[in-house]
């Protein structure tokens, strides 16, 4: 269950990856405040004294098990190339300094790490592969999830078995991710929903088509333009479909990466 000190906590990409990061990390319920506090890193044990401090929103979520906050933030004004210690929480209840590396402006290698259908036996077996990965490439830039993160989308403590097969590893290396047919539900009438975890579980970018935001966007990192389709294959989600095709043609027209 969320406590006082924030569990969850998830590093994002934005639109801006040279220039800026995403935060987000849950807690319970009577803490009703967070913050981001950021500083370029360096071997000096009182982090504080330059650290810049961001307030976060607050959304109160409740799962199919518990009520919890989710606290989300975007820090801009961050230098490219730079790597910063950042940790996240309110007053005395705070996460440990984690560190991780802005995208460089310039620099034109790419490496992330690709998942799929993460889904079953999360804990016990696929936190095998998510450490592996990490084991193997320490210094990816980032880590895309390419759908099917859980079997079932509302089922609050397979997403907890998400978060701790990945662990402080989240909290480093910054993610991405795109929903997949296991992130959707369908009511008695056939109508298809997004998991009621993703929004508070994520901080995606939100240039997507209107009601779409954080499932379909792109991201420019480095020489690349990244763009998640969310494309869950129900015809109950046709029309949203439709948006999406529009919204690409444009993506793709305007891409110069």
């Amino acid at each position: 269950p969320p406590r006082a000190i924030p569990d969850r906590i998830m590093l994002n990409l934005t639109e801006q990856p040279a220039t800026s990061a995403a935060f987000t990390w849950r807690t319970a319920v009577f803490v009703d405040s967070g913050v981001v506090q950021i500083t370029e890193a360096s071997p000096t044990p009182d982090l504080t004294v330059n650290a810049r401090t961001v307030d976060a929103s607050r959304t109160q979520f409740v799962s199919n098990l518990n009520a919890a906050n989710y606290f989300s933030a975007v820090v801009d004004g961050l230098k490219p190339g730079t790597l910063y210690a950042y940790r996240v929480g309110y007053g005395m209840h705070v996460s440990e300094w984690a560190h991780f590396v802005t995208a460089y402006e310039e620099d034109e290698t790419l490496s992330f790490i690709y998942f799929g259908d993460a889904q079953n036996d999360i804990k016990s077996l696929w936190s095998r592969a998510v450490r592996g990965a990490f084991q193997q490439m320490p210094k990816a830039d980032f880590m895309l999830h390419a759908g099917d993160l859980v079997n079932k989308p509302n089922n609050d403590h397979e997403w907890g078995e998400w978060f701790e097969a990945g662990g402080w590893i989240y909290q480093m290396i910054p993610s991405i991710a795109t929903p997949g047919n296991h992130e959707y539900w369908e009511d008695d009438e056939d109508n298809a929903f997004l998991s009621l975890n993703w929004r508070p579980t994520f901080t995606l970018p939100e240039n997507g088509p209107e009601g779409d935001e954080e499932a379909t966007y792109f991201i420019d990192y480095k020489n690349v333009r990244m763009i998640s389709i969310n494309s869950p294959g129900f015809l109950a989600y046709e029309e949203v479909a439709e948006a999406q095709v529009s919204w690409l043609e444009e993506v793709l027209k305007s891409n110069t990466q």
